[in-house]
């Protein structure tokens, strides 16, 4: 089922790009989870859920799965990913010419096409992965690459959760934490 030919002589940068998948796992999960007070939650709840999964398989290193499967669908999933960032860039340069000094976190488009584009970087480094096999001389350049794309969101959403006054320094913090009255979602614990 899992792809264990080799787990006792795992290379150490192997190990790292296993676990920065890992984070990057639980960091969808969790922007899945925060998008479901949104207006539009169906669909950011799918794009985070889909590059979770693809995540996760990365994560478990299962082999098992169709190849071609993986490939076709984390592929056709990348170039809707890319269309979407197309298509939200757009509409930040459209609309933002005449205001340009507003940084593009402010809007709630400005942080999905950042969501659009972390999705589609995930995906672009699992299928470059798979194809190359690990290819050791790359390896260097994958793993800089997701600790990268691990690391900035993951600190960014982090500060949101200091305190009230960091809260409201940063422009990704003003909506992620909605209030009660604001959203329809309630969550029950």
């Amino acid at each position: 089922m899992f792809d264990n030919n080799n787990d006792s002589k795992q290379s150490p940068s192997k190990l790292i790009w296993r676990i920065i998948n890992g984070i990057g796992c639980l960091f969808f999960l969790f922007a899945a989870f925060v998008n479901l007070n949104d207006h539009d939650w169906y669909l950011w709840v799918t794009i985070y859920m889909c590059t979770s999964i693809f995540l996760a398989i990365e994560l478990f290193n299962y082999r098992s799965l169709s190849i071609v499967i993986i490939y076709m669908n984390a592929f056709v999933f990348c170039i809707l990913l890319a269309f979407g960032c197309h298509f939200l860039f757009k509409y930040q340069y459209e609309n933002n010419t005449n205001n340009m000094k507003n940084h593009f976190l402010h809007h709630e488009e400005g942080r999905e096409l950042s969501g659009l584009a972390l999705a589609s970087g995930w995906l672009f480094l699992i299928l470059l992965n798979r194809l190359i096999h690990f290819n050791y001389r790359l390896s260097f350049v994958i793993v800089s690459c997701g600790l990268f794309l691990t690391l900035v969101p993951v600190g960014m959403w982090s500060v949101c959760f200091v305190s009230d006054d960091w809260r409201q320094r940063f422009p990704q913090c003003h909506t992620m934490i909605a209030s009660e009255h604001n959203s329809h979602f309630h969550p029950t614990l």
